[in-house]
Order: structure tokens, then C-alpha cells, then sequence
């Protein structure tokens, strides 16, 4: 298979895609989907994906094979993508709950390969997977509420270096944010257009009332390190 992933991956995906076999009685992970409905799964990934006269779940396992595989060398690119579009939670607007039961079964695949997916704003973003994987989600939902998407991503990836070196990982995480952030917290006025920034740097300079707040708000996601 693909450097990156395993064949075990590949088949959760095949399960979680196709929604298993349709002489198969046990529940469907996920949602089923008829062929046509897949080759459209694929298609929304930028893949062109063919069922011809195969059966659904072998022309699923063959494409995901060739897609790790591929000439162009892009295979890691390829899955990731794939992980991301089935776990990605607006796929399952009428169920939610089937979006955790999909999450739930690759992480499991993906577990012994280092990595995990994660939603972040909405969406399913693989990560690299920490040792403490109870605090991943958690922590992201504290930094949800400043409705930042590129901050929570780059939290999401910054994440691995948490066991390695939990103190510096909070840190920079809370660092990350303030940098990012820029806003005024508890100011009890609007900044205007022309001073907002800048005036908000000067008056509310890192170490301030206002950055503190912030970074006790995420401190606790990571435990106490002290």
C-alpha cells in the first residue's frame, strides 16, 4: 500500500464509502451508498472513479489500492483527501450520529499508523496522533469559539509535539493564538478601522489583562503542566 497508510485503512475505507456489501446484514458504517452515489464520492475528491461492470465494494478496493499507488506519486495526497471527505461531518447532515460512527472506525484504522482525524470548525482535518488522543478534540473546541479557522488547524497539527514536550506545546499553542488572534477581549468598546489593530497592540501589549484571559482560557484544555 501507500508509505503512509495501511491496508487496514484502505479496507475502513472501503467500509465507511460503500457502506458494506448489500447481501451483507450487518449495519452499515456510515451511510450506503449505490454505485452511482460512489463514483459522485470520488468525483467530489477530484478522482475519476468508474464501477463499470464490477460490484461496488471490489471496484471501491481496487480504485483506493490504485489511488495509494498512484503514478503520479501524489497516493498519500489522494487518501488523505479520501479520509477527510468520508469523515467530514456534513456528509451526514440527516444523521450526525453516523458521522462519529464513521470518524470513530478510521481512527481505529488509523491508530497504529500515527494518525487520526479530527474536526476542526466543522471539518475533518488528519492530524498526527498523540498518546493523549482524549485531549485533541477538547482542546479544539475551546479554540472553536473564536471561530479562527486557520488557527485551529494549525493547533490541530501543532498538536503531536504534546507528548514530546507537553510544557512548550501549550505555550506555543497559547502563543499561536495570541499572535493570531488580534482581537479585543472585554475592551467595552469597538476599535475603529483606522486605530483597531494597532491601537489595540499598544494598549493591550502580551502579558496584558486581556491576553492572560486567553491564555487561561485554553490552558485548562491541556491540564496542569505546573
Amino acid at each position: 500500500m501507500s508509505p503512509k497508510f495501511s491496508p487496514f485503512v484502505i479496507k475502513a475505507l472501503v467500509d465507511t464509502i460503500t457502506g458494506g456489501a448489500g447481501n451483507d446484514n450487518a449495519p452499515s458504517i456510515g451511510i450506503y451508498r449505490s454505485g452511482p452515489k460512489i463514483e459522485q464520492f470520488f468525483l467530489d475528491c477530484g478522482l475519476d472513479m468508474r464501477i463499470g461492470n464490477s460490484s461496488r465494494v471490489p471496484a471501491t478496493t481496487d480504485f483506493l489500492r490504485q489511488s495509494a499507488h498512484h503514478f503520479d506519486g501524489q497516493g498519500d495526497t489522494y487518501i488523505t483527501r479520501i479520509i477527510e471527505k468520508v469523515c467530514d461531518p456534513r456528509e451526514y447532515l440527516a444523521e450526525p450520529e453516523k458521522a462519529t460512527a464513521v470518524r470513530e472506525h478510521i481512527n481505529a484504522a488509523l491508530a497504529a499508523d500515527g494518525l487520526a482525524v479530527v474536526v476542526v470548525s466543522g471539518k475533518a482535518v488528519l492530524t498526527e496522533r498523540r498518546g493523549s488522543g482524549s485531549i485533541v478534540e477538547p482542546f479544539i473546541a475551546k479554540v472553536t469559539t473564536l471561530d479562527f479557522d486557520t488557527v485551529q488547524i494549525e493547533i490541530a497539527r501543532a498538536l503531536p509535539n504534546l507528548d514530546a514536550d507537553p510544557e512548550d506545546a501549550v505555550t506555543a499553542a497559547c502563543s499561536l493564538i495570541e499572535d493570531r488572534s488580534r482581537v479585543p477581549l472585554d475592551l467595552g468598546r469597538t476599535q475603529t478601522a483606522s486605530t483597531g489593530e494597532e491601537g489595540y497592540r499598544r494598549s493591550h501589549p502580551r502579558g496584558s489583562r486581556p491576553a492572560r484571559a486567553l491564555t487561561r482560557a485554553i490552558r485548562p484544555a491541556g491540564g496542569d503542566r505546573g
